[in-house]
């Protein structure tokens, strides 16, 4: 391209690209006739968004791991020297996350969407599709990119090509994401560790704070180690619009979202913050008693530049006091530095699913369910349902039922003794 180009669009060439990548992604000619069901295809679209790492467990997996390296875009990583286990996933790529995008909002001629996200993805867990013991981060993953796409959906000036690649504020992301009552709360919460601040820095309200804060996000990448939620690797995903999912029992978040403020320069290390999201689904996990994700522990900003963060913890499974814990306004004297000498923490404890906009009350029974299938997958998808009693007995699991505790009498003979 010759410096006269350069910097001038194309519209037809950008529309071109984008139908191409998404009739590869889709496998099928554009537009769809009719709603799509559980299969490669949908399976392709969500997982370049939603990053879904197949169960090698399920008896589908491989069936749809060759369909989709076949003829929608996921990768073949690596074939082991079997020749027979292939490593297959989805990478973090703006373009098709962003035709992912398009085809996950269609709608069809006859006024129906052509995904039911919410559907698919509780078919993808019921058919024990779900790597066990990642329910939590697949919840979070959903919620994120729905309030990231409720948002822009919501703004009334035309989009542009890449619609779901906009900058979105981080004040617009969390009014998306709360209930209005919610929103209230968390808008007027001031820093959860005031006393290592100064009384300005301890005042500033979280709306203040971020008001002039970006994210970018359209698909999540999977993180190998902590160097994704530090600044000097976090700018690079924000320009691409990723954010980052951590592998498990890693580093003490599950999930970290990149934070931009313009008003500290270009995207650079210097610009640069974080979300630290945790995802809980124990039932009886308290946010009270779950660490706190240490923006200095983890060295997540350039040493001598701390940046107002956010450290959440979402605890699904409750169904008692439901709602945001935030750190409110003080009415009495603090002691305060006369320095920062810690950055500036907005912590947000999410109790059960009442907080979220938009989940209906189906949508919260189907989450209590997977939550609960969760647990039990093994059994739930066990194919013989009349042998659970012997496979109970084998104790991959251990559990009060009379089946597990049969080889020592179970809990009920001590108690009568």
């Amino acid at each position: 391209m010759s410096k006269s180009e350069q910097g001038i669009r194309h519209p037809e060439l950008e529309d071109g690209i984008i139908r191409i990548v998404r009739e590869k992604l889709l496998g099928r000619r554009w537009p769809p006739s009719l709603p799509t069901e559980l299969n490669a295809s949908s399976l392709a679209v969500l997982s370049a968004r939603l990053l879904l790492d197949l169960s090698p467990a399920a008896s589908k997996t491989r069936e749809y791991e060759e369909e989709m390296v076949r003829a929608h875009l996921r990768l073949l990583y690596s074939v082991r020297a079997n020749q027979e286990t292939m490593v297959t996933g989805s990478s973090p790529e703006p373009l098709i996350a962003e035709a992912a995008a398009w085809i996950m909002h269609h709608t069809l001629d006859s006024g129906k969407p052509y995904m039911d996200v919410w559907n698919l993805l509780t078919q993808f867990v019921e058919q024990g599709l779900l790597l066990q013991g990642t329910i939590g981060e697949l919840l979070g993953r959903y919620i994120s990119i729905s309030a990231m796409d409720r948002h822009i959906l919501s703004k009334p000036t035309p989009p542009p090509k890449l619609q779901y690649q906009i900058p979105v504020t981080v004040v617009d992301y969390y009014k998306a994401l709360l209930t209005d009552a919610a929103w209230g709360r968390l808008r007027k919460s001031v820093p959860a560790n005031g006393t290592d601040l100064t009384a300005e820095s301890a005042q500033k309200t979280f709306e203040d704070a971020f008001a002039n804060a970006y994210l970018h996000f359209s698909h999540y990448g999977k993180a190998n180690d902590i160097s994704p939620m530090q600044v000097h690797c976090g700018w690079a995903h924000w320009l691409r619009g990723t954010a980052i999912l951590f592998q498990l029992n890693q580093e003490l978040t599950d999930r970290a979202l990149p934070i931009y403020f313009p008003g500290l320069g270009n995207v650079s290390p210097q610009s640069m913050s974080m979300i630290l999201e945790q995802d809980k689904v124990g039932e009886s996990v308290d946010p009270a008693s779950i660490g706190i994700p240490s923006a200095e522990a983890l060295d997540v900003f350039l040493r001598g530049e701390p940046r107002p963060y956010i450290a959440t913890v979402h605890c699904y499974a409750l169904t008692t006091d439901e709602g945001i814990k935030v750190t409110d306004p003080h009415s009495h004297d603090v002691c305060h530095q006369t320095r920062d000498i810690n950055a500036p923490r907005y912590q947000i404890d999410f109790r059960g699913l009442a907080p979220y906009r938009d989940l209906t009350e189906t949508i919260k029974n189907d989450i209590r369910s997977m939550i609960d299938g969760s647990k039990n997958m093994l059994f739930n998808h066990h194919p013989r349902q009349y042998g659970l009693g012997l496979l109970r007995q084998m104790q991959p699991m251990l559990a009060g039922d009379s089946d597990a505790t049969a080889w020592f009498g179970g809990p009920s003979k001590l108690h009568a003794q």
